[in-house]
Order: structure tokens, then sequence, then C-alpha cells
């Protein structure tokens, strides 16, 4: 993993709720520098409500450059 945006995924954690939804947001589950197969798991994002879960997930699908690894 060589890069993170933390803006996208500030934004991220904003979509599952946080900071007004307890227990809401993002964790990163590797750290930059860290080699990742493909597939493998990268973020854990907690959402308060299906809704927030729903537009997180989408954003995350959608938004490429969240992580890039290489």
């Amino acid at each position: 993993m060589r890069r993170l945006d933390n803006f996208a995924i500030a934004r991220l954690a904003k979509l599952a709720g946080a900071p007004l939804r307890r227990g809401a947001g993002v964790e990163v589950l590797r750290k930059l520098g860290d080699a990742v197969k493909e597939g493998e798991p990268l973020l854990r994002v907690y959402s308060g409500t299906p809704a927030e879960s729903a537009l997180a997930e989408d954003y995350a699908t959608t938004e490429k450059t969240i992580i890039y690894c290489a």
C-alpha cells in the first residue's frame, strides 16, 4: 500500500455517519508500505444506519483513489 487519500477517507467516514453517530467511522486495516494481495480488505467501515451504510459502500466502490497500491 503506497498512498492513502485522507480527504476521501474522511468523506467515507462522514457518509457512514461519523461523527454524529456513535461507533460510525473507518478503520484502516493496513499500514503504508505493507504488501497487500488482490482482494484483501484494506478498510473496514462502521455505519450508523443501513442507509448510511449504503451511501458509504457506494462511495467506496466508485471512488478509486481512496487507496493506491502498486
